[in-house]
């Protein structure tokens, strides 16, 4: 069996120091573009998942190795910093509402690992896993195993933003592993597959998504495709 510590050192990683050296512009980036909506479209942030106390929102960029092109087209300066994460599986900006609490849960698959670079990062908000916390800081790299059972929360005032990514280590992905943790990314909200296919979701060879309405598609097409 595998053992592993709750937080890695960011700088045994290659790629952080590259992808902390971008941190003012994807901080840019989301000040620009996303925390708005949080005035002129809040419903986007209500969430209906029991292990959400609060409002959140993700912004995803890959999922579960297939690209979100509505959204990437959105942020190419962000696509160019992930070119420097080897094995990448997922990537998404994570915002995390005043006063909301991510309840405690563990991640799918223990052959990969979540980092967190901080973007707008307030006092009060921090990550618990197992009996270690840490807290996020502004153009810091925080490595974990979300595999074991962790939490957030932000008890501040202000929104918390991260840029989270979920990487294959020590080794990369098998084609099998990549195409059955697309299925399971895209059969465990079945109600969200016509956002995904709104959104261009780049799939797989064998996967199929149906048409969306065209409400759907402009919405999308608007603002992008968030999750709450």
């Amino acid at each position: 069996m595998l053992i592993r510590p709750s937080f890695f050192e960011a700088g045994d990683f290659p790629f952080s120091a590259g992808l902390m050296n971008c941190w003012d512009g994807l901080r840019q980036a989301v000040l620009d573009r996303y925390l708005y909506l949080q005035f002129t479209h809040p419903h986007i942030y209500t969430t209906r998942n029991l292990g959400v106390v609060g409002q959140r929102g993700m912004f995803y960029l890959l999922m579960a190795g297939m690209k979100v092109q509505a959204n990437r087209g959105r942020c190419p300066l962000t696509c160019r910093a992930l070119e420097l994460v080897p094995n990448l599986h997922n990537a998404a900006f994570y915002l995390l509402g005043p006063g909301c609490h991510i309840l405690p849960h563990t991640g799918l698959c223990d052959r990969v690992l979540r980092a967190h670079l901080g973007l707008i990062c307030p006092p009060d908000c921090a990550l618990r896993i197992g009996t270690e916390q840490q807290c996020w800081r502004d153009g810091e790299l925080m490595v974990f195993d979300d595999t074991l059972e962790h939490e957030a929360w932000n008890r501040s005032s202000r929104w918390r933003a991260v840029l989270s990514l979920d990487f294959f280590h020590p080794v990369p992905a098998t084609a099998e592993l990549q195409i059955h943790l697309a299925h399971h990314a895209l059969n465990q909200k079945p109600a969200e597959l016509a956002w995904y296919a709104a959104a261009g979701l780049e799939l797989p060879a064998g996967l199929q998504l149906s048409e969306p309405g065209p409400s759907l598609r402009s919405m999308v097409d608007t603002h992008g495709l968030y999750f709450c």
